[in-house]
Parts: C-alpha cells; structure tokens; sequence
C-alpha cells in the first residue's frame, strides 16, 4: 500500500520479545504509526519494537484498563486499532477492509452503517411484537368481554330502586307493607340491582352503553317525579358518552385519530363518524 491509512496500532506489553516482532510485522507498512507502551521489561522489546518503527514509551503497571487508555492517550492517528502483543492482523483481513473499504474511514463508516440497521432492526421487532400485542389487547379490550343484554333488563322496579328503594317512597311496590314477605321483595330488588352493578362490563364500548343505559333509566325516574331539569342534565350527559363511544369506536374500526382544534370542531366531526 502506497500510502499508509490514517490509523494507530496500540500494543502494551511486558517482556513479549517473543510476540512483538510478529504483531508489528503484520501492521507495519499500511498503518500511519505503532505506539508499543512497556511496563517493567527486561527483555528485548524494545529494541524490537524500535527496530519495527515503532513509538517506544514506558509506563509503570496499573492495570490493564489504565495502561491501554496510556497507550491510547499517546496515538496521534484519527483512529485507533489496539491489539495485544501476542495477536497480529491478518494478511487476508487486512486485505479485505482495504480491498472492501479502501480506507479506515470508509470501514469505520461501513461498521456505523452496519450498527446503524441492526439497531432499526431490532426497534422494528420491538415495535412489531409490541403492536402485536396492543393489537390482541384492544382486541380483548374493544371485542371480547361482552355481557350478554342490557344492563338493567332483569331488574324489576327500577324506579323506586332509583328514588332510594325504601319502603314507603314513591313507588315501593310494596305499598308501604312492613310484614316479612314485603321486607323480603324489597331485599330481592335491592340485590338484583346490586347484581347487575357488579355485573356491569369490562368491554370498553359496552361500558360506554352501560353508563348511558344508566343516566337514561335515571332521568325518566326524574321526569317522572317531576325533576325535568335534572333530567336535562343527565341526558346531556348520555348524549356526550354516546358521542365518545362513537370516537371510541371510530378509533378501534380504523377510522384514524380525530384531528380539531375546537370542541364544536370535534363534535362535529364525532357525528359525522356516526353516520
């Protein structure tokens, strides 16, 4: 190669006179310099070492992290290759990164590029499996979970269940009995009303319908007992969870997220989904 890469060979050795001329001689000639740090040497290393052209430093022993940070502080070269002194490069790889590459810089941003697509690799499996996942879980969420019929069907005299369900008020369908048999109804229309709330649905939409069943069956109570503006109140209250329920299952079917800047903007809009 006529003209050595812009790269540095880091070696830190100890009596490795052995090694050292093998290591160096497999870099030596395409790197731009070889910096050898020793740590109490007694034998020819570094002469060796000088004899290769090699930057001969010496440095007391530490340990191995402290003493290949030394080795590396004193490189002068943009990129560093550190090997220790019983490794060498091969001939066969040191000639596929220049015939691949042709430069340190096009191998470093070869290994960049390379790092770069396994990483999206991996986030795209992470980000399958976890859409995958939230997939089965609105599924599970949105579709499974149903009760069967409406929430209120099987319990009898709501309305005075409604107005508190004690015995004497306005529409106790016991007429105001204190006897054993009338206690007992009254028991067994409060627990049917007790049973259908713990019965209410961990469906998402059904849940929707289930609080609008409810604010429905309270506003006639209040209407029938003369409370018509309570009962406005509430009916705009249902209107509004039957408009989320609309959003809600606009969302579920694919219809996109709602994109409006105001509230009438996206009442609208929840309405035109319902269409």
């Amino acid at each position: 190669m006529a003209t050595p890469l812009p790269l540095s060979v880091a070696i830190i050795a100890k009596n490795e006179a052995q090694n050292l001329p093998r290591c160096l001689a497999s870099v030596q000639g395409w790197v731009g310099e070889m910096v050898v740090v020793l740590n109490d040497t007694t034998d020819e290393s570094e002469a060796l070492a000088r004899e290769a052209g090699a930057h001969v430093h010496h440095r007391p022993w530490l340990n191995y992290r402290d003493n290949k940070n030394a080795a590396l502080d004193l490189t002068t070269q943009p990129w560093v290759l550190a090997i220790d002194a019983d490794e060498e490069v091969s001939p066969a790889l040191r000639a596929s990164i220049v015939r691949r590459y042709g430069s340190v810089e096009a191998y470093a941003d070869a290994l960049v590029r390379d790092d770069e697509a396994e990483i999206e690799r991996e986030v795209n499996t992470y980000v399958d499996s976890y859409n995958l996942t939230r997939a089965r879980h609105l599924e599970e969420v949105y579709r499974g979970n149903r009760r069967d019929g409406p929430l209120l069907a099987d319990v009898d005299h709501l309305d005075w269940l409604l107005a508190g369900g004690r015995a004497g008020a306005p529409a106790d369908p016991f007429d105001g009995r204190t006897d054993v048999f009338a206690d007992w109804g009254r028991e067994r229309a409060r627990a049917a009303l007790a049973s259908a709330w713990s019965d209410a649905s961990r469906n998402r939409l059904q849940a929707y319908d289930d609080e609008a069943e409810v604010l429905a069956a309270v506003a006639g109570s209040l209407r029938r007992r003369g409370r018509a503006d309570l009962a406005a109140v509430l009916d705009s209250n249902r209107a509004a969870v039957l408009l989320l329920r609309t959003a809600d299952q606009a969302l579920i079917d694919g219809n996109g997220l709602i994109d409006t800047r105001d509230r009438q903007g996206l009442i609208e809009r929840v309405r035109s989904l319902g269409d």
